[in-house]
């Protein structure tokens, strides 16, 4: 049990690379902590600890980080909560610019900053990974809003990573490409996931449990050196 008597804290972990990560963190022997925007349905582990937040809301998010402070400790942190609006830049709406980037790049800060600071007063030896996306490496039009965030995101994990060496706590990030999970079949059916597999050059889209096999080596004790990196796991996509 590569993770026993760790304490997790996964956000957006109700489904998707999220729920993936909370259940393979758990079989192998974690207590969990998953955040979702709504109340999660009833195929989510009821050993899970759940808190409902969505991370545009300030009144809710001001909610969570007082909870996350009043946990004893937090060993391991996957921000992994995130949202994509696809809109080129003539057009963007500047509401909708700022709720992406308060989701993938101002709530994993706040919630970085009080998580690292709990491991650096318990003595932690702690791991942090944050789910980027290969759009920070790449892009494709209407994608600045989310390559914006995305990009910051990894910006920050190197930083990060350097300030809380001195305390051996670890930040990497994981930059997936196209994933298979039920969102991505809902919205691009059989025929939109067979035409972004021509384009991948391992002829198939990811799996869940293969972005969750790579966070939890990041974030085992098996991986005790390497930190402030980010990680393309896209099936050669972004290398074409």
């Amino acid at each position: 049990m590569r993770l026993n008597n760790k304490v997790v804290l996964i956000t957006g972990g109700t489904r998707g690379i999220g729920k993936a990560i909370a259940d393979l963190f758990f079989d192998n022997g974690a207590d969990i902590i998953v955040t979702g925007k709504s109340k999660p349905s009833s195929n989510l582990n009821s050993k899970y600890k759940f808190y409902q937040v969505d991370f545009s809301k300030p009144d809710m998010v001001n909610g969570f980080l007082s909870f996350i402070e009043k946990q004893k400790r937090i060993d391991i942190l996957i921000n992994n909560s995130g949202i994509n609006k696809i809109c080129e830049i003539g057009s963007i709406n500047h509401e909708d610019f700022i709720q992406v980037n308060e989701v993938n790049y101002f709530a994993p800060f706040k919630i970085m900053q009080i998580v690292s600071n709990k491991m650096i007063d318990t003595k932690t030896k702690g791991r942090i990974v944050n789910i980027a996306s290969i759009w920070s490496n790449v892009t494709l039009p209407g994608r600045l809003s989310y390559s914006s965030a995305k990009s910051a995101l990894v910006g920050m994990t190197r930083a990060a990573a350097v300030d809380l060496a001195k305390y051996h706590i670890l930040v990497n990030a994981i930059s997936p490409g196209f994933v298979l999970t039920k969102l991505t079949r809902d919205s691009l059916g059989i025929d939109g996931v067979k035409a972004i597999e021509k384009n991948i050059p391992l002829r198939r889209l990811a799996e869940p449990i293969e972005v969750a096999n790579l966070a939890l080596y990041l974030s085992s004790d098996e991986q005790s050196y390497m930190t402030g990196q980010n990680i393309v796991i896209d099936g050669g996509y972004s290398g074409v």
